[in-house]
């Protein structure tokens, strides 16, 4: 039977008491399923999949299949319905002519008539955009943000997968087996690429996002000019540190800290929880920040999310450096260690049972200190769970929620 972290917090609040407020925050950078925004994207990825089918032709022709079996994956029944409510010929070409290629492969076809198909290809995918957007949703700058903002999921889930951490869905952005954090699936240290597929796919999707920012940028709202020019920023740094083979956790803390997190400031988008949270509060050490923290827990091994907010004495919200760290039975994990943050959401595995304990120190730079005890068990009966909350005076709160537009 799998393990899932749960809170034991009750103990913990009697003896340091720690103040557990009820509150109705989320912070989660999972983006929503907005139709026209899914769909761009995922046209999107099949214009990536078919460049690296191309790039590779010279080189690598297994790649190249490879690649062109992955477009073949990516466009799914649900996408061909939705092109063929507005086109049937397009709903029926644009399948037919991703299976002409895969056949091109399996003949042993030459260059020439491998990169003509992929011309066609292309056409057809610039033609069901066309049927299937319309305009005002094509020119929506909150539409392409969030079509930016799937684009580097992905890129960072193909990333993972390229050090083999987690397992790939199709188009979705989720992973199993180990999510983002840095270990493989056999719980060693994840250290080199492992799946070049998925390592090209996540280049190519970075190099993609960069694309579209530069469409994106001049649509931004003015006011917005600090938020996009950190985008911009966040979306080099990616596809650098992707080139330069930087840690996984490097990749991530790009991705959600900083290019997700200004995209959600640039345009006011609301945001998504993916799963059951587990939502706190907690004052500092002299109660003049406030800590919001919003817990996505998973399996004991698969990564969770810390959503995280600061604010001040008068509920105001903060941009605020913080220190964050774990510990153990009261010893410091020096890995979990992260200095000078300013993310609204951070990332943890656990790969064990034990107590725990989330701190935040040096908050806004000043000597403040929250500290929350955890504690890592097997998945607690909804009873339990609905006991302890009521114990607790409701601060346990559960909620899905959406990043969107408003």
């Amino acid at each position: 039977m799998k393990q899932k972290i749960a809170t034991v917090l009750l103990a913990a609040a009697i003896l340091t008491g720690l103040a557990l407020i009820p509150v109705n925050r989320a912070f989660a950078h999972t983006f929503s399923t907005d139709e026209s925004a899914s769909f761009l994207s995922l046209m999107e990825q099949l214009r990536v999949h078919l460049q690296l089918v191309e790039n590779n032709l010279s080189t690598d022709m297994a790649m190249a299949e490879e690649h062109a079996q992955h477009v073949a994956m990516h466009l799914d029944e649900s996408m061909i319905k939705e092109i063929a409510e507005k086109n049937e010929r397009i709903a029926r070409d644009l399948p037919a002519s991703i299976d002409d290629l895969n056949n091109l492969f399996e003949t042993g076809a030459d260059k020439t008539a491998i990169t003509e198909k992929i011309t066609d290809i292309e056409n057809l995918i610039g033609e069901a955009v066309s049927v299937r957007v319309d305009k005002e949703k094509l020119n929506d700058p909150t539409v392409q943000a969030l079509v930016i903002a799937d684009i580097v999921d992905v890129a960072l889930t193909n990333y993972n997968a390229a050090y083999g951490v987690g397992e790939v869905h199709v188009h979705t952005g989720m992973t199993e087996a180990g999510g983002h954090g840095q270990h493989s699936g056999d719980g060693m240290p994840a250290t080199e690429i492992v799946n070049m597929s998925a390592y090209q796919i996540s280049q190519g999707l970075a190099a993609k996002a960069g694309e579209l920012f530069v469409i994106l940028k001049p649509l931004a709202p003015a006011e917005s000019k600090g938020a996009m020019d950190a985008v911009e920023s966040g979306i080099a740094k990616l596809k650098d540190s992707i080139d330069r083979k930087e840690s996984l956790e490097a990749v991530t803390v790009i991705v959600h800290g900083q290019i997700h997190e200004n995209l959600q400031k640039a345009f006011n988008l609301q945001l998504e929880v993916p799963g059951e949270a587990i939502i706190l509060e907690a004052k500092s050490t002299t109660g003049k920040f406030t800590v919001h923290i919003n817990w996505i827990s998973n399996d004991i091994g698969e990564e969770n999310m810390f959503g995280i907010e600061i604010t001040d004495d008068a509920g105001k919200k903060l941009d605020a450096k913080y220190d964050i760290m774990l510990y153990k039975d009261g010893t410091h994990l020096d890995e979990t260690h992260r200095a000078e943050q300013t993310a609204a959401e951070q990332h943890y595995t656990f790969d064990e049972q034990g107590n725990y304990m989330i701190r935040l120190e040096n908050i806004n730079g000043e000597s403040e200190t929250v500290d929350i005890p955890i504690q890592v068990t097997p998945e607690f009966p909804a009873g339990a769970l609905a006991l302890l909350g009521a114990v607790l005076g409701g601060a346990i709160l559960f909620g899905r929620r959406k990043l969107t537009k408003i």
